[in-house]
């Protein structure tokens, strides 16, 4: 047996009245596998065989009453002279009617019940742990008179239903008015009951009978008595009940009152039905005793008391309706009409309801008419509809959480009691309001849970929650005179009216109020809470607890900050109605953003500041100017009070170079920015920049370039130091220096030719002897030779983690004469242009440079012995070019000025050959200057002033040089020059600067002159007449730091 309690339920209305009835059904189970055989037997059930089914309960501690039960049990009605006291008595009525006309009237009562005949194991009469509801009968058909209630059978019953009609089986199931439900059977579905709920369910239970299981705890309406008999007046023929006894695989026979069927006069066990559920067996029969056997299933065999058994044999192939499997819908029975199928509509509620879970209301998805006091424990979620009454009260047990996530309608608003917290998590319907109250929270997760737009919510000594992002644009909120909390999972905007008479806390997250309102008892932001005033609430007094945090925009009355008072939403001015009062531990947050524009109270009244602490900070739009003030507060009523006792600092890392300084009045507060005391040089990252900086720190404060640099942030200030550097000085030194090794080479070379040296010639004319040499250079000889060489480059000098990288690119040409002199001598001068162009880009800084060239050489040899010497000097016309750009700063710099490039340069040489391989070992000398002159670059503050510097080198050479003639038809020879050059002396170039004509100088380094490098010459000689010669050579300067690539183009004529 079944033992459910549940509150009355509706049914569809379908040409009869629906009663209303409360259920605790009792079930029958068997195994899904119909019995069948090949022929019909039939077990009379009528009442004429003098049995009746009845089951012993005591309610309440009352006597053993022995109550009748028919066809669908839905649930008790007893008499109130049966009960005992232990029951209580509810104000809801109930209404039970027979067919017959006759009819109870009482009230829904809760009671314990002890089912007699049910014993525990321990044989203990079973009674049920909680309370179950029945009808407590004061009348009977209008009178108070229970005496007129009695029937044959009883007073105190089982309340249900029975019907008598039959389908025959052969009809398709697909067409049995049974089973036509809309939607697919989208609501359920009824199959006969040798059907098996699933084909691939093979082994599921099937539930004889109509009970509150498969019926869905929804009321039946009682039928007209079967026209084809003639039971006792109050006793239908549907209520027929049968004392039965089983016995199953030749056991005892079990013998009681029995729900063996479902108001059918007759017990039917079809022959054919679907072949794919037929399972062959027999039926025996024998006297008032009927046997099924099937297969591997239990035999089955009932016996019947009274009437003898009837049998029929027949080929019509029959259904018993009263084997019919219901689940989760409404069944609606018309003995005229048949039997359809409903859609569940709605559990009604009553007086008090304790769930223990959402099942508790029936099927699932049919709503719930609450009209009753509905008592949720924790953990207790539901997700369908309820239409709240208006007797309707939900309470959540102190500490528990449950979950409404349907649909809540009606007209009678929502009351929301207990000390636990109701979540609402469905879009609501319902009208008439919201009150909470008791101590507990409702938890809404948006506007639409609280019901139709614009209606209000009462908190009464109760918590209004919300989650993050909830809006509520137009919703009032009534504080009643118990009070009221707010608290957020996160950020909360409500734009309706805020009044009443109690206090108002903010206990969690932060509350953006867009309307208006005041509340007598005022409002109070606690620990972890955040207000943000931004509409009208100038007659609402404030207070401010410890942890707690008030802002906005709008008006607010008088206020006293024991927490954080921050004025603004990001930049934003709060207006106080009335005095305001910082209080010792509290805080006043401002922003600042561009200059002058900063958050700001205005007081209507007086302000007290004892002892609490000024928050400044900046916001994303924050650029400080050294100087520039903010307003942060003014008052109509004046300043008074011991003051701030920290002012903070709202720069910090970000801008190191500023500070802030407070500036009082009698009425109002100003935030001035002042110099701090963090000198520049402190954030240089290297030498160079440090050198500039440590000038910025000679300047005055008054000095645009170093109010500008004040401004910077700590990430600017390197980069800015650097551009303000003027680098790009001391490594036009580098570039000078670096470019006489072309020219040095060059002439070098002619030297090397003009003296009868020949490079260019096979192994045999490299040794001594006017003949030899002849032979070997048809340009030279005792006449004068004109030569002519064009060259270009493009060259890298890295940078180190003090210096910019510097790019090169070089042009020019040199034109010479050389002659002999005398038995051993050649001497020659030339003279020549190029152009430089340089860039470091890492600081905006580029510059050029044409350059005229002269110069002097000679050569001599004596045997194998070759000697070089020669000097250049160079006239530069300097013209550079920088940019700086930093925070607000830019400045666009220019300079001319010249320098002079002198170097003299000496080459020992001695030639040697194998075979036709001519190879000279040599070493050099050279010694290179630079002067260069001062200079003012023009421009704006940040133009500097350059000192005249100097700059010398040495470089030492040893190499070789390499002769390989080539058979091309005309003298040719492929020449190799490798050498190792080291420089010594100045090679990391320096230059003095100061800005403009003030005494902060500083001296700055340039990219630095390779110590070490290797010089690459490799080039091509021909010869195409005796008296004329043409090379083209790729020369080379490669270094750690430095890498130049030059080619070159030479032509010689004799004459």
């Amino acid at each position: 047996m079944h033992f459910r309690s549940r509150v009355g339920e509706r049914a569809v209305r379908h040409g009869f009245s629906a009663i209303s009835a409360i259920g605790m059904g009792l079930a029958v189970i068997a195994p899904c596998r119909a019995q069948v055989a090949e022929e019909s037997a039939y077990i009379p059930l009528h009442p004429a065989n003098g049995q009746t089914a009845t089951v012993s309960v005591e309610v309440g501690g009352g006597p053993a009453t022995q109550v009748l039960f028919d066809t669908g049990s839905n649930g008790l009605r007893i008499l109130s002279s049966e009960v005992g006291s232990d029951i209580v008595v509810t104000s809801t009525q109930i209404i039970y009617g027979y067919g017959s006309g006759l009819q109870f009237e009482g009230s829904l009562a809760y009671g314990s019940v002890t089912f007699n005949e049910a014993s525990t194991p321990n044989g203990q009469p079973l009674t049920t742990a909680d309370p179950i509801p029945f009808q407590y009968v004061t009348s009977c058909n209008g009178s108070t008179n229970l005496a007129t209630c009695q029937v044959p059978t009883g007073t105190s019953g089982i309340m249900g239903v029975g019907y008598e009609n039959r389908v025959t089986s052969s009809q398709d199931v697909s067409f049995n008015p049974l089973a036509q439900l809309p939607g697919n059977f989208a609501n359920g579905f009824i199959v006969e009951g040798w059907n098996t709920l699933t084909t691939a369910s093979p082994n599921a239970q099937v539930v004889v009978g109509l009970t509150s299981a498969n019926t869905a705890d929804f009321m039946f309406v009682p039928l007209s008595p079967s026209p084809n008999s003639t039971p006792p007046d109050g006793v239908n023929a549907w209520d027929t009940t049968l004392y039965t006894c089983f016995s199953v695989n030749g056991a005892a026979p079990i013998c009681g009152p029995a729900l063996l069927d479902t108001g059918e006069t007759t017990g039917h066990f079809d022959g054919t039905v679907d072949p794919a559920l037929l399972e062959q067996g027999d039926i025996i029969k024998s006297g008032n005793s009927v046997a099924v056997s099937v297969g591997s299933l239990p035999t089955l065999v009932i016996t019947t008391g009274g009437e003898g058994a009837t049998y029929k044999t027949t080929s019509e192939e029959r259904g018993n309706t009263g084997q019919l499997i219901y689940q989760y819908y409404t069944v609606a029975f018309d003995n005229v009409n048949g039997r359809l199928g409903f859609a569940p509509l709605m559990s009604l509620v009553y007086g008090e309801f304790y769930p223990d879970s959402d099942a508790s209301f029936g099927a699932p998805g049919i709503s719930v008419g609450l009209d009753a006091k509905l008592f949720l424990n924790d953990g207790f979620s539901s997700s369908r509809a309820f239409l709240i009454g208006s007797d309707a009260e939900i309470k959540v047990h102190e500490g528990a959480t449950a979950v409404l996530s349907g649909t809540l309608s009606g007209a009678n608003g929502l009351v929301v009691t207990g000390q636990g917290t109701l979540v609402l998590d469905g879009l609501n319907t319902y009208t008439g309001g919201t009150l909470v109250s008791g101590g507990g929270a409702l938890l809404a997760t948006g506007d639409g849970a609280l019901g139709v737009a614009g209606e209000g919510v009462v908190l009464q000594g109760a918590t209004l929650a919300t989650t993050d992002g909830f809006l509520s644009p137009n919703r009032a909120l009534v504080i009643g005179g118990l009070g009221g909390a707010l608290a957020s999972e996160g950020r909360t905007t409500w734009g309706g009216l805020i009044r009443g008479d109690g206090e108002l806390h903010f206990e969690q997250g932060v509350w953006n109020l867009t309307g208006s309102g005041a509340t007598e008892g005022g409002a109070h932001v606690e620990a972890g809470a955040s207000l943000a005033a931004n509409g009208d609430f100038s007659e609402w007094n404030v207070l401010v607890h410890q942890g707690g945090t008030l802002s906005g925009t709008g008006v607010v009355g008088a206020t006293e900050v024991l927490g954080v008072f921050a004025p603004g939403n990001s930049i934003g001015t709060l207006t106080v109605n009335g005095s305001l009062a910082l209080q010792p531990g509290s805080a006043l947050a401002i922003e600042l953003g561009a200059p002058g524009s900063s958050d700001r109270v205005d007081v209507e009244g007086p302000v007290t500041i004892e002892g609490a602490v000024l928050q400044l900070t900046g916001t994303g739009g924050m650029v400080p100017a050294l100087g520039s003030s903010y307003t942060i507060l003014t008052s109509t009523g004046g300043i008074s009070g011991a003051g701030f006792s920290d002012v903070g600092d709202p720069f910090g890392s970000l801008y190191p170079f500023l500070d802030a300084q407070l500036n009082s009045g009698p009425k109002s507060l100003a935030v001035d920015v002042v110099r701090s005391t963090t000198p520049f040089a402190s954030l240089a990252g290297t030498a160079n920049q440090r050198s500039v900086a440590q000038a910025l720190d000679q300047l005055p404060a008054t000095n645009l370039l170093a109010e500008q640099a004040a401004s910077l942030t700590g990430v600017q200030a390197p980069t800015a130091f650097s551009a303000l550097s003027g680098g790009i000085y001391p490594s036009v030194s580098t570039v000078l220096v670096d470019q006489s090794t072309m020219l040095r080479g060059i002439i070098a070379e002619r030297a090397h030719v003009a003296a009868g040296v020949p490079p260019t010639a096979a192994a045999s004319p490299l040794s001594s002897g006017k003949a030899n040499r002849d032979r070997a250079d048809g340009a030279t000889g005792d006449s004068g030779a004109f030569w002519a060489e064009a060259f270009g480059n493009s060259g890298n000098i890295d940078g180190t983690g003090n210096t910019a990288a510097v790019g090169i690119r070089t042009g020019g040409i040199l034109v010479g004469y050389d002659r002999t002199f005398g038995e051993g001598w050649r001497i020659g001068v030339a003279g020549g242009y190029s152009h430089d162009s340089f860039s470091a880009d890492s600081l905006s800084s580029s510059g050029s440079s044409d350059n005229y060239h002269i110069a002097a050489y000679g050569g001599a040899v004596a045997g194998a012995w070759g000697l070089r010497l020669g000097g250049v000097f160079s006239w530069n016309d300097l013209s550079t070019d920088r940019s700086i750009l930093f925070g607000n700063f830019a400045d666009q710099l220019t300079a001319d000025y010249s320098a002079h490039t002198g170097q003299v340069f000496g080459e020992l040489g001695y030639t040697t050959s194998v075979g036709e391989l001519g190879i000279e070992p040599f070493a050099g000398l050279a010694y290179v200057k630079v002067d260069t002159d001062a200079f003012q670059e023009a421009g704006g503050p940040a133009a500097l002033y350059g000192y005249s510097e100097s700059t010398a080198v040495t470089y030492s050479t040893l190499g070789a040089r390499i002769a390989v003639p080539l058979p091309l038809g005309v003298p040719a020879t492929l020449r190799t020059m490798l050498a190792w050059q080291h420089a010594f002396g100045d090679t990391d170039p320096v230059s003095q600067l100061a800005f403009g004509a003030s005494n902060a100088s500083f001296t700055e380094s340039g990219a630095p002159i390779a110590t070490d490098s290797a010089l690459i010459d490799v080039g091509l000689e021909m010869a195409p007449t005796e008296n004329a010669r043409l090379r083209i050579s790729y020369f080379g300067q490669l270094a750690e730091n430095t890498s130049i690539n030059a080619v070159k183009g030479s032509f010689t004529l004799r004459f």
